[in-house]
């Protein structure tokens, strides 16, 4: 009779692979099965590049997280709505957007560029996302302005040298529906395409609220043995119907007034959104220790959206409880173009025997025209016409507000016209188990709100540390030196 060998392979923290196995007896002769398995899932990455020089998130000396492919396909995510409990310190905000560590992000970035293609107000979806970065805490030395609480970067989806095709039906409650297909082939030795569609429609929690969706999106590759040429190609088109959505009213103590569901918007609301996206981009590894790269992308998107918004409770009948909500009407149209532009140049060498040193020198560029149109019209606490009616949130009916019988409110319009200038260059050595780096960065940027002007500039500085404590536990520290707010008082002055 012959003697078996079992080998588990073991993949657990801490465990080494191969460290769970039965021996025996080394005399007699032996067939070996191998058992592959894996005891924890861990979605880990080995570089990002949030932080511009491409690291690994444990030697970093900023706070970096990162949601891969494997972990969005997982969860089923379809939206950025869907990651954000990922993320220590990221919370939804309002209907749209998103906060990170208490403060609202104004805008998320895009292959680290500047030029949201949801126009500021639609949620990030996740058909084209390969991944999602997030940097933790001020990022002004790096990006230039920002909000202080974090930043979000979304890392699409490219053409590559391997064929694989993905096709798939989505279906679930409250009507959901929906297909993608994805396909990315290589085009000889030097060429590939992608090219994937998605549309989906579905229904939401609250009343009247419900979701279309169409996303197209595509790109071609040409590589060479050092260097690649990326076009990429996408269209957003978007449309949410009653879905401008706000809290839902509570008492002192922070109990529900009427049920989750409620909803201030009339079935006849909407938000529809239609963006185009174009990109190049050209990477190299120019020499053994240079690497460089440059992005261009252009935007072109519309949004018009009319919905009804709460603006005051009140006691309806005189019985002393809130039970109704006094609501205007809000028609609004926003169109943006935007270029935004970035070069990278990456210098890696070592100093002396044991010192390892990169340098990156960087600049970007972002310019932005947006014309704004608002108008609103408010109810009374009674029925009036012309006018948006109130509403009980005890007992919502709807249907009883026309808002083709509103009487037109004062359009007021809102130009802008921005322009961000940025140099940067930071410095990293590593000496052993100890990392350092320091860096600086030259932000200039032009402001014309309505005919306003405001010009200024700024230089922002950095230093961190990191020390390896063991392969996989690593201690930072960063510091930055933070700007007067003056300029931001009065840049916030002119876009009130």
């Amino acid at each position: 009779m012959k003697a078996h060998q079992l080998v588990v392979l073991a993949a657990a923290i801490g465990a080494p692979a191969g460290a769970v196995q039965a021996q025996a007896p080394s005399q007699a002769p032996m067939d070996e099965i191998i058992v592959l398995g894996r005891a924890a899932q861990l979605y880990r990455v080995d570089s990002t590049t949030v932080g511009k020089l491409p690291t690994a998130p444990l030697e970093s000396s900023q706070s970096i997280a990162v949601i891969p492919d494997s972990l969005i396909t997982d969860q089923g995510a379809r939206d950025a709505q869907d990651l954000y409990r990922n993320l220590s310190g990221v919370s939804f905000y309002s209907f749209g957007g998103v906060s990170a560590r208490g403060f609202r992000q104004e805008e998320v970035y895009y292959d680290g560029l500047r030029g949201d293609p949801n126009a500021g107000f639609a949620v990030p979806q996740l058909f084209n996302i390969e991944r999602v970065e997030y940097l933790k805490g001020p990022a002004g030395m790096l990006y230039g302005p920002g909000a202080p609480g974090g930043l979000l970067n979304y890392v699409t989806r490219k053409p590559h040298q391997d064929f694989d095709a993905e096709f798939g039906v989505v279906a679930g409650t409250s009507n959901r529906l929906g297909a993608l297909a994805k396909v990315n082939a290589p085009l000889g030795d030097s060429f590939a395409v992608r090219g994937g569609a998605f549309v989906e429609d579905r229904g939401m929690l609250r009343f009247n609220a419900s979701q279309e969706t169409m996303m197209l999106d595509g790109g071609l590759s040409y590589d060479t043995d050092r260097s690649s040429l990326i076009f990429q190609v996408a269209r957003y088109d978007l449309t949410q119907n009653a879905a401008r959505l706000r809290g839902v009213p509570v008492d002192d103590d922070g109990n529900f007034l009427t049920t989750r569901r409620y909803n201030t918007n009339e079935p006849t609301d909407f938000l529809k959104m239609k963006s185009d996206v174009f990109q190049v981009r050209f990477e190299s590894q120019w020499t053994d220790s240079l690497w460089l790269d440059a992005t261009a992308r252009y935007n072109d998107a519309t949004e018009r959206q009319q919905y009804h918004e709460p603006n005051a409770l009140f006691d309806s009948i005189g019985d002393g409880q809130i039970d109704s909500v006094r609501r205007e009407f809000r028609d609004q149209i926003r169109t943006q173009e935007s270029w935004s532009l970035g070069a990278n140049a990456v210098w890696s060498t070592l100093i002396g025997d044991n010192i390892e040193n990169r340098m990156l020198i960087g600049a970007d560029y972002f310019t932005i025209d947006e014309d704004r149109f608002a108008s609103r019209v408010r109810g009374n606490t009674t029925p009036t016409p012309g006018l948006p009616s109130p509403i009980s949130f005890i007992n919502p009916v709807y249907g009883l507000s026309d808002s083709s019988t509103y009487i037109d409110g004062p359009v007021v319009p809102n130009v802008i016209e921005s322009t961000r200038q940025g140099f940067y260059l930071l410095d990293e050595l590593t000496l052993g188990r100890f990392i350092l780096v320091g860096g600086l960065r030259f932000d200039r940027f032009d402001d014309n709100v309505n005919g306003v002007q405001f010009k200024d500039n700024k230089v922002t500085y950095r230093l961190g540390g990191v020390y390896r404590v063991r392969d996989d536990v690593s201690l930072y520290a960063q510091g930055f030196y933070p700007v007067s707010t003056d300029g931001l008082e009065k840049a916030s002055t002119l876009r009130s």
